[in-house]
């Protein structure tokens, strides 16, 4: 419990509802050099990284490629918190060895109302910001790169877009139906969202 309270992510939350959380969580480890999950298999945990550090590794054929280090304080695999048929897009390998915390989705709906999970799910909000700040800064490098294209507007025929308005933007609660205007209609695109960017 200790390693939870020396998280940034955590700071202000009471010490009872850092405890909850511990409980409610399984603690695992892992040992240096070993395989957290396999890009490709279906996710059903997010793992809270107490001490140690995780590798990221985007796998294509027989190649690998490092994209990200996750140290203590940051959530992986948070994509499964948010629905059933998430699945890995990256291996995660122990890169020292690593203590964890393992959430899932029935972890955190068992706590909903904590202060602790209400602090996870800014840091969550947060992570996607900016994966969409970074992914936002690689598509404006790739488009600069590419040779600009002429386009007949004459030739296009707008396809209307459910929950589209007159100004053309989209209401989201429109376009998603009824259900999206309630939190977990919101969580899930976070999920999504999460999920693509990861």
């Amino acid at each position: 419990m200790s390693e939870l309270e020396s998280l940034s992510l955590f700071r202000g939350v009471p010490r009872s509802a850092l405890t909850e959380l511990s409980e409610q969580g399984t603690r695992v480890h892992f040992e240096h050099g070993t395989v957290v999950f396999k890009q490709g298999t279906q996710a059903d945990h997010a793992l809270l990284v107490l001490d140690g550090r995780l590798k990221a590794w985007a796998e294509e054929g027989a190649r690998s490629q490092p994209v990200s280090d996750v140290f203590p304080g940051e959530l992986v695999g948070e994509a499964a918190l948010f629905g059933r048929h998430s699945v890995r897009t990256v291996t995660l390998k122990a890169w020292a060895p690593t203590e964890t915390l393992r959430l899932t989705a029935a972890d955190l709906d068992a706590l909903s109302g904590s202060p602790a999970v209400a602090a996870l799910q800014r840091h969550m909000l947060q992570t996607l910001a900016r994966r969409l700040r970074t992914t936002n800064h690689a598509a404006r490098r790739l488009w600069s790169k590419r040779p600009s294209i002429e386009v007949r507007t004459n030739e296009v025929t707008p396809v209307p877009i459910k929950g589209e308005g007159p100004s053309g933007q989209i209401d989201p609660v429109a376009a998603e139906g009824p259900q999206s205007a309630h939190s977990g209609g919101l969580w899930a695109r976070v999920g999504q969202l999460l999920g693509r960017l990861a």
